[in-house]
């Protein structure tokens, strides 16, 4: 019933691109963090076991440190594991590239990759790029990439790839033993990213 509302606690004061997941009687908000610095700004997220009453403590996840901007993508909730993706920005290039993934187990509230290997509660660069990277763009862009897990509890990813006006959606999928071949959906010229005009389509 949308007819009213009940305010509740804030999550955050300092967040962005927030994604939420109920898991039974647990609400975890993921973000971005956004008041550490200019370019720093880690994966995040806080969890209520009240409804939204109250939030706990904030836990970082992924921190690549200074000059670093993480990009989530879509978040979905499969049994014990809270499945996501990501993208980076740097400065340098002023660009979003790379496509990574991994998963939060809610049972020990650690991060692991795709072979199940435990990561800790916070991914730093050099583990991202070792055991979470699914696409190395090289010097094309890509943006937020959304995922679905199957009945096999296996991730399927959906992802941009390209540069000006000549971008590709791509599809790729764990198959139990290693991510597939990327294959190519349809083109567009333009990535979605707020900001961008070039293409009315």
């Amino acid at each position: 019933d949308i007819s009213a509302w009940t305010v509740q606690a804030d999550v955050d004061d300092a967040a962005t691109y927030p994604k939420a997941i109920i898991d039974g009687s647990n609400m975890y908000v993921f973000y971005r963090r956004d008041n550490i610095g200019e370019y720093n700004n880690p994966l995040a997220y806080r969890k209520s076991t009240d409804n939204g009453a109250t939030w706990g403590v904030e836990n970082t996840i992924i921190n690549f440190g200074e000059g670093t901007r993480i990009y989530p993508g879509h978040i979905e909730l499969n049994n014990e594991k809270i499945h996501f993706t990501w993208t980076l920005y740097t400065p340098s290039n002023a660009k979003r590239k790379q496509v990574y993934y991994a998963y939060l187990n809610t049972t020990d509230e650690n991060v692991y990759s795709i072979n199940g290997i435990n990561l800790g509660k916070e991914i730093t660069k050099l583990e991202a790029d070792t055991y979470c990277l699914v696409v190395n763009t090289g010097n094309d862009e890509s943006n937020h990439a959304s995922l679905h897990i199957d009945s096999n509890g296996y991730p399927w990813i959906v992802y941009i790839r390209g540069a000006g006006t000549n971008w590709t959606y791509y599809h790729i999928k764990w198959n139990g033993a290693s991510w597939t071949t990327p294959a190519s959906i349809t083109t567009t010229g333009n990535t979605g990213k707020s900001g961008k005009t070039n293409d009315p389509n």
